[in-house]
C-alpha cells in the first residue's frame, strides 16, 4: 500500500483518540493536502477490510468531509455536458441543490397554513431524486467496481442514499399525522443536511473519481441506460443513440446474448429449473416451443410434447378457450389471462402472456403456473435484514 494511504489512515487513526488535534493535523498537512478523491476511497476500503464495520464507516463520514472535503474542491468538474452520463448526474444535483434552497425559504415561513400546504408539495416532489439514486446504484456504482476493487467502498454511498430515503419517508409521516412543529423542523433540518451531504460526495468525490475512469464511449452507453430510469428534476437529455447494440464480438464462445446480460445454456437450463414456476412457451404457429422442468413441477410435461399443436395439449371442452385466448393474443386485444384452481390441495395460479419484439411483432404465448398456497398466507412484511 502507498505510503500516502498509510499516513492517511494513521491520521485518522490517531485522530480519533487525540485531544492535540492541531499539533496531529500540522504533522500530517502535506499528506492531507496531496489528498485526491480516490484516496477516499483506497482508505475506507483498507480500513473496513481491516475491521472497520460498515455501519461505523457510515457513522464516520461527516466526520471524513470535515477533514478532507476543503481539499477536494479543486476537483469539482464544472463544465461537464448535461447531455453525457455524468453531465446528467451533475445538473440533477444542481436542480436539487436549488430545489433545497426554495424548500429552506417555506421552511422558514412556518407554521403558516399556505406554507405547510407548499412544504407538503415540496416535499413529496423529492421523490424525484429517487430516480438519479437508482441511476448511481445501478449503473454507476456497477460500472465503478468493475474498474477497480476500492471501489467496494461505494457501498457506503448507497447506505446514505438509504439514509436519505428514510428521512424523506418520515417527513412525509410527520405531515400526513400533523405531527408537532419541533418534531417536523427537526426531521426537516436532518432531511436537508442527508441531501446536501449527497451531493457533496458525489460533486467532490464520486463524479471526479467515474470522470478518471470513464471515456465517452462509455458514457454515452451509461447515459443510454439511463432513460430506463428517467431524469430527476430536469428534462431528458437531447441525444439520440445507435439502434443496434455492440454486437457479439466479445461474446464467449458458448454464450448467448440476452440484450441485458450473457449466459451459457447450462446456465438457463439452471436458471429456469430453478424458478419456483412451470414455464411452458408457445411459438407464434400456435406449437409447443419449450418448457421448465422444476424440481416440483404441477403440470406434467414430456418432450414428445415439444412441436404438438396447443390445441392437441387440451380436453377438447376446452379448446374454444384456449384458441380464443390466442386470438387475443395475436389480435392485440389482450395481454394476459389468469385462471386459479384448487387441485390436491394446492392453490395454483395458471396465466398467460402474450410475447412480443421490440417492433411489437407476436411471438408466442408463455403460460406460467404456480402453487401460490404459501403466497397468500403472507402477511405483513419482511425484509432482507430481517433474515
Amino acid at each position: 500500500m502507498e505510503n500516502k494511504i498509510e499516513r492517511l489512515i494513521a491520521y485518522i487513526d490517531q485522530l480519533l483518540v487525540t485531544d492535540d488535534k492541531v499539533t496531529l493535523y500540522e504533522s500530517y498537512k502535506d499528506t492531507i493536502e496531496s489528498i485526491q478523491p480516490k484516496d477516499i476511497f483506497l482508505v475506507q476500503n483498507h480500513r473496513i477490510k481491516n475491521g472497520l464495520s460498515h455501519e461505523e464507516a457510515l457513522k464516520q463520514v461527516p466526520m471524513l468531509m470535515n477533514l478532507f472535503g476543503q481539499h477536494l474542491e479543486k476537483y469539482i468538474i464544472q463544465d461537464l455536458d448535461e447531455n453525457t452520463f455524468l453531465g446528467s448526474l451533475l445538473q440533477e444535483n444542481e436542480c436539487l441543490d436549488q430545489y433545497l434552497l426554495h424548500l429552506q425559504k417555506v421552511i422558514i415561513q412556518l407554521p403558516e397554513p399556505n406554507a405547510k400546504k407548499q412544504l407538503i408539495e415540496r416535499v413529496c416532489h423529492l421523490d424525484d431524486y429517487d430516480k438519479h439514486m437508482k441511476k448511481l446504484e445501478n449503473i454507476l456504482f456497477p460500472f465503478l467496481e468493475k474498474t477497480d476493487p476500492c471501489f467496494e467502498g461505494v457501498s457506503l454511498m448507497w447506505s446514505m442514499n438509504n439514509k436519505a430515503r428514510e428521512i424523506l419517508k418520515k417527513v412525509k409521516l410527520d405531515l400526513e399525522q400533523n405531527c408537532e412543529e419541533s418534531t417536523v423542523q427537526k426531521d426537516l433540518g436532518e432531511l436537508y443536511v442527508t441531501y446536501s451531504s449527497l451531493i457533496v460526495m458525489q460533486k467532490r468525490i464520486l463524479i471526479p473519481c467515474a470522470k478518471e475512469e470513464m471515456d465517452d464511449k462509455t458514457d454515452k452507453k451509461l447515459l443510454q441506460e439511463s432513460f430506463e430510469y428517467g431524469f430527476a428534476f430536469m428534462d431528458e437529455p437531447n441525444v439520440s443513440f445507435d439502434q443496434h447494440t455492440e454486437g457479439t464480438k466479445d461474446l464467449p464462445q458458448g454464450y448467448i446474448d440476452l440484450q441485458t446480460g450473457r449466459m451459457n445454456v447450462e446456465q438457463l437450463i439452471g436458471v429456469f429449473s430453478s424458478l419456483p414456476v412451470d414455464i411452458t412457451f408457445v411459438d407464434e404457429h400456435d406449437k409447443v416451443a419449450f418448457f421448465s422442468k422444476p424440481k416440483d413441477r404441477i403440470f406434467a410435461r414430456s418432450v414428445s410434447v415439444i412441436g404438438r399443436n396447443v390445441r392437441n395439449c387440451h380436453p377438447s371442452a376446452s379448446v374454444h378457450i384456449v384458441e380464443d385466448i390466442l386470438e387475443g393474443f395475436k389480435s392485440g386485444k389482450r395481454q394476459s389471462e389468469s385462471f386459479w384452481i384448487q387441485m390436491r390441495g394446492q392453490f395454483i395460479l395458471i396465466q398467460y402472456f402474450s410475447v412480443r419484439n421490440d417492433q411489437g411483432k407476436y411471438l408466442g404465448c408463455l403460460e406460467v403456473s404456480q402453487e401460490i398456497s404459501h403466497i397468500k398466507k403472507l402477511e405483513g412484511e419482511k425484509r432482507l435484514l430481517d433474515r
